[in-house]
């Protein structure tokens, strides 16, 4: 399982809305842009030129009104609801410490935790937590230490756009880490890994676990 200030952002077309998600939302997908601020911050702007909203948040596709945003302590109530969900699912598949010591860390140590909450029209439906923990012991720059999308909202396409902009707000050295016997997890995860244009990716397969370790490369700006 696994700050700055704004640097500036440059408007671009979003690439990462698939063929069918395109035909599907016609030209209004195709008028969204997008900007990166300190590497951290995602926001749509709609056919506005190049303005470049300050949002908080990370939106990438409107019709289905699904963004991710770093969560505040304000959530972290939320967040615990959240992540005690997640890990009584995961004690399907192996031994589980639900005490989870490393919590307020992620607002305690901003520079190297990342707590993500990510939402559908409005409201939470899952969260991630992002470290720089390496689970091979090789080091890496990031790491998914933890990720969950409610049952309800799975299947929708919510994780795997989730997934696509939290990697894509991170360049650089990714690891994660999956329980052998977490099926589901075992499906999802090379398939998002793949569908954000991953280079290098390795599997390394050890008792009980599989750890992919995989490069994201900074996308220019257009």
């Amino acid at each position: 399982m696994t700050k700055s200030q704004p640097i500036g952002c440059t408007s671009r077309r979003y690439r990462e809305f698939d063929e069918g998600f395109l035909r599907a939302a016609g030209p209004t997908a195709s008028r969204q842009s997008a900007c990166i601020i300190a590497g951290r911050e995602v926001a749509d702007a709609f056919s506005s030129g190049d303005h470049c909203p300050t949002s908080q948040s990370l939106w990438w596709s409107r019709p289905l009104q699904i963004a991710m945003k770093l969560a505040s302590p304000v959530h972290k109530a939320y967040l615990r609801d959240l992540l005690a969900k997640y890990l009584s699912e995961l004690e399907r598949y192996g031994e589980v410490n639900h005490d989870y010591p490393y919590f307020d860390a992620y607002w305690e140590e901003p520079a190297g935790r990342w707590p993500y909450l990510i939402e559908r029209n409005g409201g939470g439906v899952g969260f991630a937590f992002v470290n720089k923990w390496s689970p091979s012991g090789r080091g890496t720059d990031f790491a998914m230490a933890e990720f969950y999308i409610n049952p309800e909202a799975r299947a929708s396409g919510v994780g795997r756009r989730a997934v696509e902009a939290i990697l894509q707000a991170h360049p650089g050295t990714w690891e994660l880490r999956i329980a052998s016997l977490n099926t589901p997890a075992q499906k999802f995860w090379p398939h998002a890994i793949g569908a954000v244009g991953a280079r290098d990716i390795e599997q390394i397969k050890s008792d009980g676990e599989t750890i992919y370790r995989f490069q994201i490369e900074k996308r220019d700006a257009a």
